[in-house]
């Protein structure tokens, strides 16, 4: 018999009547209470989290610290965001354990005993699982707000009231979570369409908290967004799993394998299964993300096809041109939409966790995201969009050279490819208005150096340049742009490597870029020092190589037969 037993035996007679009554129903009140809150640590943190498929979690340090802020902090909500296959289900499933083992550590220190919980409630809405051979289909038991307060009820010990009605069910699972201190965990929330859902997890009684993993960035919610691993955590993680499968990845397979999958856990890890079949680099070459790859199936396909009619879709496709990064200016550019339009469709790309934004408010997507994407692009059914996004694509670039010669102040350095007739004809002839800001900033006072790369057997006619070049170079010449001809077989005798087109505006902005004719199909632009200084020095050494034009009768490995310039096709200075 119970301390409280024997007191409820002996109170009525000592007290009588009405006293004891009182007195028995305060003293049941906090026997209760306390009995609920001692219920777990005498039988143990409830709890029916699935087996870990995973001996320990690698990286994700810093997204876990946030969450734990978040758990011990204020927030109820939080959410763990990011595309599929990005780590979300097992950082959610190792704080879980944590908090179950009772080994969390926070800041350094091993986390105080009011912070943990009585009862840890796993929910899963996964749809699909990805296998090496293909995508699993799972048995689908949590559609609803009901599934999920079967789950919770059944968790905490009150499997009998699982009959009972929603409105029963919803008020009994609001008072075992106001009674208890519980950590609802819900897996894949975006696959549960159930508007109730919402609502009933609004309405979370305290001290419960819930954990949600979505592919679908949500405003109502503490979010912790997930991107790709960085090198040293994915090399970490291909070395892990190729050694449980007897697998050895030198330095350089590791390398190919981090820059294809961009740190993202899910291909790494399918990728290295694939290498018990396959070749390790041809495993990793032949990892395809288009329509009809595994991958991009279970990380894209659906969420992209939900925003192939909306104008979001336009703002993707316009973002996998550019080889970093891109600011909201240019996509608004290169889409033509108005600012507040690109506005509202990089949030949508955002909530969908397609895109990523820097501290800086410019966008980027990963290696994978960007090769499906690019793949869409490219499709037959996106020729015409393709066309203009490309076309504007390389007018903002323009648009873009433009800005940095009117901000120039001292010096322009240019290198460009011509290593055809026709290259350097449509440079000259379809940049009209990049040149003419030239020639204004030769009046202001600025120095115009312009190497042009060239291939003698190309441009040369019996010993002599072609006439329609000669007409090029004296278009700039002429305007006194110390022009310059670096040519392709004296840098491959001296195993000096391909030149990049580049313009180094006041040695301090550099632009690198890929193309032809002004219409560019990539480009950088280096605005730091660091990142600016190394294609400077490029420069500088590729200059040391290069040959003023006209050129000078006596000058080693120059062509000596060539005659004076004729007039300025594009601008005679006055």
């Amino acid at each position: 018999m119970s301390f409280f037993q024997l007191i409820q035996q002996a109170l009525p007679e000592a007290l009588g009547g009405i006293m004891a009554t009182a007195l028995l129903a305060t003293a049941a009140f906090f026997y209760n209470h306390r009995r609920g809150n001692q219920l777990n640590k005498e039988k143990g943190i409830l709890h029916n989290l699935p087996r870990r498929e995973y001996t320990k979690l690698i990286g994700r340090e810093e997204e876990f610290q946030k969450i734990i802020d978040a758990l011990t902090g204020r927030p109820y909500l939080i959410s763990i965001d990011g595309l599929g296959g990005i780590g979300k289900s097992t950082l959610a499933l190792e704080i879980g354990y944590q908090f179950l083992n009772r080994q969390v550590v926070s800041h350094g220190k091993k986390l105080a005993k009011k912070h943990y919980y009585d009862a840890i409630i796993w929910v899963s809405a996964k749809r699909y699982t990805l296998r090496k051979d293909g995508i699993i289909t799972r048995a689908q038991k949590v559609q609803t707000l009901q599934d999920i307060l079967d789950i919770i009820l059944i968790t905490l010990k009150k499997e009998r009231d699982v009959e009972q009605t929603i409105s029963q069910k919803k008020e009994l699972a609001r008072r075992e979570l106001r009674k208890n201190h519980v950590l609802l965990i819900i897996d894949n929330l975006e696959t549960i369409d159930d508007e109730q859902l919402l609502e009933f997890l609004r309405e979370l009684p305290e001290p419960t908290k819930a954990l949600l993993t979505t592919r679908y960035h949500t405003s109502e919610t503490t979010n912790i967004h997930l991107a790709g691993l960085p090198k040293k955590d994915s090399y970490i993680l291909a070395k892990t799993k190729a050694e449980q499968r007897d697998i050895f990845l030198n330095e350089k397979q590791l390398e190919r394998l981090y820059t294809r999958t961009g740190g993202v856990p899910l291909a790494i890890v399918w990728t290295i299964a694939k290498m018990e079949d396959v070749a390790i680099d041809e495993a990793i070459t032949s990892l395809r993300i288009d329509d009809t790859s595994y991958i991009a199936e279970f990380c894209f396909t659906e969420v992209v096809e939900s925003i192939k009619k909306k104008q979001s879709y336009h703002t993707l496709l316009a973002l996998s041109l550019f080889s970093n990064k891109a600011s909201k200016e240019a996509l608004s550019y290169i889409t033509d939409f108005p600012q507040s339009l690109c506005n509202n469709t990089l949030l949508e790309l955002e909530r969908l966790s397609l895109i990523n934004k820097t501290s800086h408010q410019n966008f980027w997507m990963l290696p994978l995201t960007k090769e499906f994407v690019l793949a869409q692009l490219e499709s037959p059914e996106n020729t015409k969009l393709q066309e203009k996004l490309k076309h504007q694509y390389a007018s903002y670039y323009n648009y873009e050279k433009i800005r940095a010669v009117k901000n120039t102040k001292n010096t322009i350095q240019a290198i460009h490819l011509a290593l055809d007739i026709k290259s350097l004809l449509v440079w000259n002839d379809e940049i009209s208005d990049y040149l003419e800001e030239n020639y204004k900033a030769i009046d202001r006072g600025i120095s115009i150096t312009r190497i042009f790369y060239m291939r003698k057997n190309a441009v040369m006619d019996k010993g002599k340049l072609n006439s329609k070049v000669e007409e090029v170079l004296a278009s700039q010449q002429n305007y006194n742009i110390s022009v310059k001809i670096l040519w392709e077989e004296e840098l491959d005798k001296l195993n000096i490597p391909y030149p990049p087109d580049m313009i180094i505006f006041d040695r301090e902005e550099v632009h690198v870029h890929i193309g032809s004719g002004g219409w560019y199909t990539d480009f950088e632009i280096f605005l730091d020092n660091k990142s600016a200084n190394p294609w400077i020095k490029k420069f500088d050494i590729l200059e040391k190589h290069a040959i003023l034009w006209p050129f000078s009768r006596n000058a080693p490995s120059q062509i000596s037969t060539i005659n004076a310039p004729p007039g300025s096709i594009s601008r005679t200075k006055n």
